[in-house]
Formats: structure tokens, C-alpha cells, sequence
């Protein structure tokens, strides 16, 4: 419930509508103004997300990369909200794919030293894979940080979906998959609502919008493979898109001759090595690209790619499209 003096301050406002982002308003506030709730709790009126529809996507999308272990998170302090049902979603949905999540007691100390927390919840886990829906995108960077701490590999050991979309998530080290949602539908649906209010014309009690979809990045691109040297290769190849890395550094972080990667690779993963090397810093192109925050040469230089006509090359090659289609603008 918001604290008395923004109540206080809203009254005197004087709105002849609100759309509150507050679970609950006290009864009887300001009477005769149409109130619709933009999350789910008690009211007249309520749109919100569909929290049950969220985790059910989220099981989805981890079942489908071929992750043999799934996990969510429980906080120790939530309330029934938005976490408990995209957990139960996800929980439900799981099974139903003939998959036991595992939940992740996260117990977020009073100092809000929330690394510590994640790194805690993680050490929890068997010796993976795994693959884990965090809930949202914050929950998602966290996940990513205690990793780091704890020397997993991301997606290798750990693949991590957010929920959100935000341009944090693909700003990170290692770019996080999301579940879109459709927040400006929040808001006009919510607008449409206290329109009809104000008309008299009935509004129905509760709609739930469903999510947008998958925003995939690298965090959930996992590639399993039974075969030592070739998860060396991906892995080496996916932490270094910084750069053209030559196919004598794959061979060597993978521990075999260049000619029995390449063999092996192939027989594994479909393509070459350099094939892959190329896909790899065109898909950390695109992530940022689509986020809208830098030039095509900023992305370019990102990469390691100095020559502006060389990078457009690559990228053609690889999707079939420029560089420049990819942004948002």
C-alpha cells in the first residue's frame, strides 16, 4: 500500500483517474474516482500481466534447449505476486513436459548484498548444466554476476532467462535472453479502461495480457555436446567475440590438433569452426545493434572489425541482411 503522504498528495491532485501500480488502494479512496489496477490484486478493475502464462513460456524456452536440468528461484521474503506466479507457471509447465525443476531458496540478506545472496543460492545446485528462469531481468543480471563469482560458464554451465526485455539485460558481459512483455499494451489497455469508467460503460474485471515472446541472446544459446574438446571450442569461441580468433587458438584451448577439431567439430556441430567463429561475433553484432545505443561502427570496432567494408562482408554472409537493417531506427 503507498505510504500516507503520497495518498495525501494525490488527493489534493484532485486526478479523475488513476491507474495505480500498487497492489491495493484503501477502500473508499477518493470516492467516485474510477481507480483501474495495473497489478494484479483487489479492485473494480484490473489489467495486468499474465504472470501464470510468463513462466509457462519461460519452461518453454529453457525445455527447448535441450538442458537437462531446470531451476527457478524462490525469495524467502515474497509475498503471493508476480515471482509466485511465473514460479507456479513455470513449475506446471515443466512438468508437464515431463521435466522437475529444482527451486532456489534466495534469501536476500538485510544489507541488500544481493550478490551474496545469488551466490549462495547457486552453490546450492549439483554439478550442472542447468538452465534457470530467474523471473525477470534483475533477478536475470544477478544470476550472471554470482556465476561469474563462482568461475560458471554462462550458457555453458548456466543458461539464464530473464523476463522484461530491458536494455540492461543486453547490455551485459554475456548478452541475457528475455521474455518480452507488452508494457505499453499495460498502459493504453489500462488508458482504454478508465475510459469506459468515466463513460459509464462496463469494463470487464480482470484482463490478463500475455507475453510478446522470446528475445534470445546468448545467455540461453546452449549447444550440448557429449564431446570434450568441441564444448572447449564453443566455449572459447563464444567468450572471445571480441575478436577474429585464429583456428590454432580454438585448436589450443581445445586441447587437440587443428585438423581433429575441425573433424570433429564439423561432426558435431554442423558447420566449420570459422563458420562458427564468424556466427558468433555476428550474433554479439546484432544483440547490439538492436538495442539502439550504438553506430554500426561502434559495433564494428566491438567485434574487432577495423574495416567498415569487411564487417558489412561478414554479416551479409552470415544473415543475409546489412548491419544497418538490424537497428531500430
Amino acid at each position: 500500500m503507498p505510504n500516507r503522504d503520497l495518498l495525501s498528495a494525490l488527493a489534493d491532485w484532485g486526478p479523475d483517474g488513476i491507474l495505480s501500480v500498487f497492489p491495493r488502494l484503501p477502500p473508499g479512496f477518493l470516492p467516485g474516482v474510477p481507480v483501474v489496477q495495473l497489478r494484479k490484486g483487489p479492485g473494480a478493475v484490473v489489467v495486468a500481466f499474465d504472470e501464470q502464462a510468463i513462466g509457462k513460456l519461460a519452461a518453454e524456452v529453457l525445455v527447448a534447449t535441450g538442458c537437462p536440468s531446470l531451476a527457478t528461484l524462490r525469495f524467502t521474503t515474497e509475498s503471493r505476486g508476480w515471482m509466485t506466479g511465473r514460479r507456479e507457471g513455470f513449475l506446471r509447465r515443466a512438468r508437464e513436459l515431463g521435466r522437475e525443476p529444482r527451486i532456489i531458496p534466495i534469501t536476500l540478506p538485510a544489507n541488500d548484498d544481493s550478490l551474496a545472496a545469488f551466490v549462495q543460492g547457486l552453490r546450492q545446485l549439483p554439478k550442472g548444466p542447468w538452465a534457470i528462469f530467474a523471473g525477470n531481468d534483475t533477478f536475470a543480471t544477478w544470476m550472471l554476476e554470482a556465476c561469474d563469482h563462482l568461475g560458471l560458464q554462462v550458457p555453458q554451465d548456466i543458461a539464464i532467462l530473464g523476463a522484461d526485455d530491458t536494455p540492461e539485460a543486453a547490455d551485459q558481459r554475456v548478452p541475457l535472453s528475455s521474455l518480452r512483455l507488452p508494457h505499453a499494451g499495460l498502459g493504453t489497455t489500462g488508458l482504454a479502461a478508465l475510459e469506459s469508467l468515466w463513460a459509464g460503460t462496463p469494463f470487464r474485471a480482470l484482463t490478463k495480457l500475455q507475453p510478446d515472446g522470446l528475445v534470445e541472446r546468448t545467455s540461453t544459446r546452449r549447444q550440448a555436446t557429449a564431446d570434450p574438446a568441441v564444448a572447449a571450442a564453443l566455449r572459447f569461441i563464444n567468450a572471445h567475440t571480441d575478436r577474429a580468433v585464429g583456428l590454432d587458438e580454438v585448436a589450443a584451448a581445445a586441447g587437440v590438433s587443428r585438423s581433429t577439431l575441425a573433424l570433429r567439430f564439423r561432426a558435431t556441430v554442423g558447420r566449420t569452426v570459422k563458420d562458427e567463429i564468424d556466427q558468433a561475433r555476428v550474433t554479439q553484432a546484432i544483440e547490439q545493434l538492436v538495442s539502439g545505443r550504438y553506430t554500426v561502427t561502434d559495433v564494428a570496432l566491438a567485434i574487432g572489425c577495423s574495416d567498415s567494408g569487411h564487417f558489412t562482408r561478414m554479416f551479409r554472409r552470415v544473415t543475409g541482411r546489412t548491419p544497418r537493417s538490424y537497428l531500430p531506427y
